[in-house]
């Protein structure tokens, strides 16, 4: 074989090398930048979903908070926590802010669908089935607590709207309810899953 031949099978070989070099790091390249996007879109589905949640058990504690802010006391004309005369009526108040947790409960749900898609039905089930029945629960209670403030009441019927009223809102030395258990356990839940995704 002459000189000019092993130059020229020599720079095929090279060419041919380089080529192959070249769609392996360009192979390996794109396995990592898919792992990567995958990565970050595991993180801001799994951080959307957090926020999410928080957002319920704020506004959670807001429903059952007793006291209302000034905003909520004000004499505005037309505002839906007046009744007919004008005067402050709590249990509008209360439905008014009942309106706050369903629109952060509906963010959720949301919420949990992207996650779902993810990390499956069944791992965020686990999560949202607390979440879920705290939420029913306290509908529930709010239910009941917005019936007895409708009716006339006798002196036993008022022990029983405070024992109603007790339900719905909680304990007045700041003591966990068996509700407050609820959201806190299913909260604690949230916070452990969010160590595996959010990096704090």
């Amino acid at each position: 074989m002459a000189v000019p031949e092993i130059i020229a099978v020599t720079k095929d070989v090279a060419l041919g090398t380089a080529a192959l070099v070249a769609a392996t790091v360009s192979i390996l390249g794109l396995r990592t930048w898919r792992r990567q996007l995958h990565g970050q879109t595991q993180f801001a589905v799994a951080h959307k979903f957090v926020r999410a949640a928080y957002k319920v058990r704020d506004a959670f504690s807001f429903v059952r908070r007793r006291s209302f802010l000034s905003s909520e006391n004000e004499a505005v004309e037309g505002s839906d926590t007046r009744d007919a005369d004008g005067r402050f009526d709590e249990v509008k108040a209360y439905r008014r802010r009942w309106r706050v947790l369903e629109s952060a409960f509906a963010e959720l749900e949301v919420e949990s669908l992207e996650a779902e898609v993810i990390w499956g039905q069944v791992a965020i089930d686990a999560l949202m089935k607390p979440i879920r029945i705290a939420v029913d629960e306290l509908k529930w209670r709010l239910f009941e607590f917005t019936e007895a403030g409708r009716r006339e009441l006798s002196h036993q019927d008022a022990q029983v709207l405070v024992g109603i009223r007790h339900k719905f809102l909680g304990a007045f030395d700041g003591k966990e309810d068996d509700l407050a258990v609820q959201v806190r356990v299913a909260m604690d839940a949230v916070d452990k899953w969010k160590v595996k995704y959010i990096r704090s």
